[in-house]
C-alpha cells in the first residue's frame, strides 16, 4: 500500500511540474516574436497532453476510474486563417 501511496504522490508531484512548465512556455510565449509562436505552440500541445495523461493516471490511482483524458484530447485544431496567436491576439481571437 506505501508504494500505491507514493504512486499518487509522485504522479501528484508530476502533474504540478507539467503545469509550471506550461506556464512557463505562456510566460516565453508572451514576449516571443511573433515568428516563434508556431513552434512554441507545438511544444504547449504537447505539455497540455502530458498533463492530460498524468491527470487521467492519477484519477485511475486515487479513484480507480478513468477520466479518458487521451480519447477527449484529441489533435489540436488547425491555425486559423488569421495565422498565428501572438501578443494581443490571443484575446482577440477568444472574444470571436
Amino acid at each position: 500500500m506505501e508504494d500505491h501511496a507514493e504512486y499518487i504522490e509522485l504522479l501528484k508531484r508530476s502533474l504540478a511540474g507539467e503545469t509550471e512548465t506550461v506556464r512557463l512556455y505562456l510566460a516565453v510565449m508572451a514576449v516571443a516574436p511573433e515568428s516563434a509562436i508556431p513552434k512554441l505552440l507545438e511544444i504547449q500541445a504537447d505539455e497540455t497532453d502530458h498533463q492530460s495523461i498524468i491527470a487521467d493516471l492519477l484519477l485511475e490511482a486515487a479513484a480507480g476510474q478513468s477520466a479518458d483524458q487521451e480519447e477527449w484530447g484529441g489533435p489540436p485544431p488547425e491555425p486559423s486563417a488569421a495565422g498565428p496567436v501572438g501578443r494581443g491576439r490571443a484575446r482577440e481571437r477568444c472574444e470571436t
